[in-house]
């Protein structure tokens, strides 16, 4: 659709079912039933701008009759809607730099002004198309690998008695992890971020399609999916991964500084 693709619109989800468009003088909610399809009141359709009510009417498919989403719950049923994945494993981000800083007293992160206008505007994937992916790949890189401070994690890094020289920002990352922390599987809680990164080099950097597919296939491999995962199924388990690597580092933290 237009509405996340043009920059004068803002798509932004409440849940994974339930969203709302925000256009140059409108807004509308809308859903995401159970077949993928997007629904929205006639109602509110009749009260947008002209222009937008033949644009919705050139997307138009015939109807399946399902209106199962919790934009139908949180609208009719007045069933407060669970916080999206996105909204999710933000969360989680914070409460582990949160813990960092209680530990060290240092931030692990930077760029937070850019950081935070680009997690407030994201959305997950709402179509299959090499754009989405790139695009999901690129933000995801951005806000979770690349925000990581490497000059500050090399410093505490060096104050633990390690080595950050020739050592990347996740390679730095793992090394703290792993000195505050013998016990933990600390590779395994590191994944998703390197494969997030790797997932990044494979949407958009300029390469042959073989070496793309083998970039995507050690991706799916890493995260237990089929070969041809969809672009959903691979966002789904990303996220899911993260947020949960995020608690358990924040733990980590917690735990070595006893509190």
């Amino acid at each position: 659709m237009k509405y996340d693709a043009m920059p004068d619109y803002n798509v932004q989800l409440a849940s994974t079912t339930y969203g709302t468009i925000y256009g140059p003088c409108f807004y509308i909610s809308f859903g995401i039933n159970s077949n993928d399809k997007i629904v929205m009141w006639l109602g509110d359709i009749a009260g947008l701008p002209e222009k937008e009510q033949y644009y919705l009417r050139s997307e138009n498919v015939v109807s399946d009759h399902c209106i199962g989403s919790e934009f139908y719950d949180g609208q009719i049923g007045c069933i407060f809607t669970e916080p999206s994945i996105e909204s999710a494993l933000f969360r989680s981000r914070s409460d582990f730099l949160q813990a960092v800083f209680a530990r060290f007293g240092v931030k692990f992160a930077h760029l937070d002004n850019e950081v935070l206008e680009l997690a407030d505007s994201f959305s997950g994937p709402l179509a299959e198309t090499m754009r989405e992916r790139q695009r999901i790949a690129d933000t995801l890189n951005k806000v979770y690998v690349e925000s990581l401070d490497s000059k500050a994690i090399g410093a505490v890094l060096l104050g633990l008695g390690g080595n950050p020289k020739d050592l990347g920002t996740l390679k730095r990352l793992q090394a703290v992890l792993e000195l505050i922390s013998v016990n933990e599987n600390v590779p395994e809680l590191m994944l998703p971020f390197f494969t997030v990164y790797d997932f990044r080099v494979a949407a958009l950097h300029l390469t042959s399609a073989e070496s793309a597919m083998i970039k995507m296939k050690s991706i799916t491999d890493r995260l237990v999916l089929r070969e041809d995962a969809s672009l959903s199924e691979i966002y789904s388990v990303l996220l899911a991964k993260m947020t949960g690597s995020f608690y358990r580092m924040a733990e980590m933290m917690r735990a070595s500084s006893g509190r």
